[in-house]
């Protein structure tokens, strides 16, 4: 932070006045700068990745709930990172080095750094990440639950980012997006099933009424026949009275 402070351009060269801290903004957002240049200084260093750099910290050196958590050296390999690109990050007092039984450990140099680094990944994850590489990394930190799979809206933008130039997929990536339209083709078929069952469901119901109607009609032609007969026989009736009357 007082290295930045110092660098920063001021009035007097020479001096750091009240008005230069006030102006050099909160803590936080200096360590967060701090971080990202040294990140960056790191991987234009030693060829790794600035991506990998950032997720070691996140996800190794920190551990859930926000706390630092130490990491056997040469684990980092395991994110890409190099021995030297490590010692880079040592050097610029980001990263230090713990003797624990006789074995080396690498550990977030403070506290303070912890809030810092999440915040500046968000910022750097949101302005060079694609969303199937956000969304994977969430998925995976959370435990790779269903509800956060590719969907929608969200899985044809990622297949349509897929057509374009990109890095290799990293294996959460790749598993995100094949539980994904695995999800997708699920629901794509319980949706013709109930399409069908529709279907299915309008067609019994059109016979039934169509029977229904047919049903309806032989009855009304039944009693209408029956009145007719019921008709002639009152006309025989009649006219067998009216002819006995007659006599």
């Amino acid at each position: 932070v007082c290295e930045r402070l110092w660098r920063a351009p001021r009035e007097d060269p020479s001096q750091i006045t009240l008005n230069d801290v006030q102006q050099s903004g909160k803590v936080i957002d200096a360590l967060s700068g701090y971080y990202a240049e040294a990140v960056d200084k790191a991987a234009a260093g030693t060829q790794v990745p600035v991506r990998n750099i950032r997720q070691w910290f996140e996800q190794a050196l920190i551990a859930e709930g926000g706390l630092r958590q130490p990491v056997p050296q040469g684990s980092e390999l395991e994110f890409g990172v190099s021995p030297e690109c490590a010692s880079s990050l040592v050097n610029d007092y980001l990263v230090r080095v713990e003797e624990q039984r006789g074995t080396l450990w690498y550990r977030l140099a403070h506290d303070r750094l912890v809030e810092a680094v999440l915040r500046d990944n968000a910022r750097w994850n949101a302005e060079n990440l694609s969303l199937l590489q956000r969304q994977a990394l969430l998925w995976d930190r959370e435990g790779r639950p269903d509800h956060l799979l590719l969907q929608d809206a969200a899985l044809v933008e990622a297949k349509s980012w897929l057509k374009g130039e990109h890095d290799p997929l990293r294996q959460e990536e790749k598993d995100l997006l094949e539980r994904s339209q695995e999800l997708h083709r699920k629901k794509e078929a319980e949706a013709e099933k109930e399409r069908l069952n529709t279907r299915r469901i309008r067609r019994s119901l059109i016979v039934a009424v169509s029977v229904a109607a047919v049903a309806l009609v032989a009855l009304l032609f039944a009693i209408w026949a029956l009145s007719q007969v019921q008709t002639e026989k009152n006309r025989a009736e009649a006219a067998k009275i009216a002819a006995e009357q007659s006599q």
